[in-house]
């Protein structure tokens, strides 16, 4: 019996070989699931792998799913029809290769294995719309201007209120903020790091939600800098991806980011 023991270990590694990840979902609307047991639901931060096959298993349509691969493309599917998208449909056959940085497929591949992130489906992005940004804490202040630039040329109310619990900050009346504009224009008195929930009302529109992290002044920079290049991916999808699959993305990039920044402390 001993050359059973001695072949199990192999027999074991063979049967269940390593598949390689081709992209994670990072925006869904319908039931998708993974062939050929369509047992499995997809949800956003799931990662599938070269080869897999998915299905939208509804009749209610529109349906859409929104991959981002591993080189940062965007691979989508949208079914407008009862006549679309009725087969299982297979992902590209092998992983593209991964032109991100390792820092940034880092940040991605803790989307899905850790606790599911904050995100905010109130605002959706485009413009006059607060948007997902790093902000610097420094001086027991933080200005709210990365998240800001793209409201265009009104005054603003904005305060902040720290996810997951916690009371929120005053609010604070901003000038209009120009994207030219590098100076900060909206500070906020802050104390501690962290997410917040960022809610601004212009006029007499319902108020805006968006998500941002505010980073203590040592690490601001090495956040900032792997903020931007998630940012730089989900500018190339341009019109391709949904509006909450950039949202998604963005979202729990900045999860990721603090929760990085949190182990390290």
């Amino acid at each position: 019996m001993r050359w059973l023991w001695l072949i199990l270990p192999f027999l074991a590694s063979a049967a269940a070989p390593d598949p390689t990840v081709c992209g994670y979902v990072y925006g869904v609307r319908g039931d998708w699931r993974l062939a050929p047991q369509f047992a499995v639901v997809l949800k956003p931060g799931m990662e599938l792998h070269a080869g897999d096959q998915i299905r939208l298993m509804s009749s209610a349509r529109p349906g859409h799913i929104d991959v981002g691969l591993v080189n940062g493309a965007l691979w989508n599917l949208n079914c407008d029809t009862e006549a679309q998208c009725q087969d299982p449909i297979p992902l590209p056959a092998t992983a593209p290769p991964a032109a991100l940085s390792q820092r940034l497929r880092d940040l991605i591949s803790g989307f899905g294995s850790h606790v599911t992130p904050i995100v905010f489906t109130l605002s959706r992005g485009g413009d006059g719309a607060p948007q997902e940004a790093v902000l610097r804490l420094a001086e027991n202040r933080v200005d709210l201007a990365p998240a800001l630039r793209s409201m265009g040329p009104s005054k603003l109310q904005a305060k902040l209120i720290p996810q997951p619990l916690g009371d929120a900050t005053g609010v604070v009346d901003c000038p209009a903020i120009q994207a030219k504009d590098a100076k900060p224009a909206c500070l906020v008195a802050l104390t501690t790091p962290g997410l917040y929930r960022l809610e601004v009302r212009t006029g007499d529109r319902e108020p805006q939600t968006v998500l941002v992290l505010a980073a203590a002044d040592a690490g601001y920079r090495q956040m900032e800098d792997a903020f931007a290049e998630a940012v730089r991916v989900a500018d190339s999808w341009g019109s391709r991806a949904h509006p909450e699959t950039r949202h998604y993305f963005l979202s729990a990039s900045l999860n990721e980011l603090a929760r990085t920044a949190g182990k390290a402390r």
